[in-house]
């Protein structure tokens, strides 16, 4: 039994409706819980080293992934980073030569303009100071889109027919035995209005089937997701087993997006070093899942080394019955002779 703190929280947390009263899914609630769960994940895509006291890796991360770049300055002699926009004339090749701050809380700074290189560094996410969330918002809507789809299959399978009303009274019955229904309640009702009939059904099997369809989506659209973010999701749509060749045929495309990110962040994040002169530069590596992929691609890849460099030894000194002498072998009748 929970008591105290939990107790409180149970409360706080307890049971929020995804289909209110009219019949309508709460897609705002399920896009709000798979879109917080996707940007967690995100968080722990990359590890960065070397970052000064002073600035929060948290919020480090937290602004290139919603907003794709920030900058870093310095004021009243702290080192300080924060989210903004870009602005200016753009330089010889299109990119912006200012960065106006977007942070209130920073007094005297918030709505500044800063020269990009002069004042500030602009670290960018990626090559082209890109986001994640137009990626992951995508993929999230199609996932709210899905899961809403789910749930009312999965409340029309309690019912066996769709039910079809001539009056108002039937109607009101049939209103009581659906909220029943959606409220995980299987009672009679007592009703002279609710009869065989009276009352015309509209067969509806097909519930079952479309759910498994949906749940095959759903699968589709994550491992579309998490394959944008580098993190390989086998995704069957076969319905059987996938031998390694197939497993493996994707595992490449993986990686170019998130060594995007690494390479340009390391660049950037080498410039924002030197311009607060830190004795050791800020560096950015895989993290997580992300690392552990990377180090099993290594081992691989010293296996397949290995393998190959045995196989050539192989070739050139090769241990055959053909080379052995004639003295040295055994016939059959040899060695039942020796047994005997």
């Amino acid at each position: 039994m929970y008591t105290g703190l939990y107790t409180d929280l149970l409360k706080r947390y307890g049971y929020d409706r995804l289909v209110n009263q009219k019949g309508e899914v709460d897609k705002k609630l399920i896009y709000d819980t798979l879109m917080s769960s996707v940007l967690k994940k995100a968080h722990m895509m990359l590890e960065y080293e070397n970052v000064p006291e002073e600035i929060p890796i948290r919020m480090l991360k937290t602004y290139l992934i919603t907003n794709g770049h920030f900058c870093g300055f310095t004021h009243n002699g702290k080192m300080m980073i924060s989210w903004g926009t870009f602005a200016g004339k753009p330089d010889e090749y299109y990119f912006p030569k200012q960065y106006i701050v977007s942070n209130p809380y920073i007094e005297g700074m918030s709505g500044r303009t800063l020269e990009i290189g002069r004042d500030c560094i602009v670290v960018k996410n990626d090559s082209l100071a890109e986001s994640l969330l137009d990626v992951i918002s995508k993929h999230v809507n199609m996932l709210t889109e899905n899961e809403s789809s789910m749930i009312i299959c999965d409340i029309l399978a309690r019912a066996q027919g769709i039910l079809s009303a001539k009056d108002d009274a039937q109607m009101e019955s049939a209103q009581i035995y659906l909220k029943n229904i959606f409220n995980g309640k299987v009672v009679p009702i007592k009703s002279d209005s609710f009869t065989q009939d009276n009352f015309e059904t509209v067969a509806f099997g097909t519930a079952h089937y479309i759910l498994t369809d949906l749940i095959e989506y759903e699968q589709y659209i994550r491992s579309s997701l998490y394959s944008e973010l580098g993190i390989k999701i086998n995704f069957n749509m076969k319905r059987e087993s996938l031998n390694a060749e197939e497993t493996s045929m994707d595992e490449e495309l993986l990686k170019p997006y998130i060594d995007n990110m690494i390479e340009t962040q390391n660049e950037d994040l080498l410039m924002l070093s030197d311009f607060w002169g830190l004795p050791e530069p800020m560096k950015v590596k895989r993290g997580s899942v992300w690392a552990e992929n990377e180090k099993k691609d290594e081992i691989a890849m010293d296996m397949m080394e290995a393998q190959a460099e045995a196989a050539e030894k192989t070739a050139e000194n090769p241990e055959t019955e053909q080379n052995v002498p004639e003295e040295e072998k055994e016939t059959e009748e040899e060695k039942d002779d020796s047994e005997n």
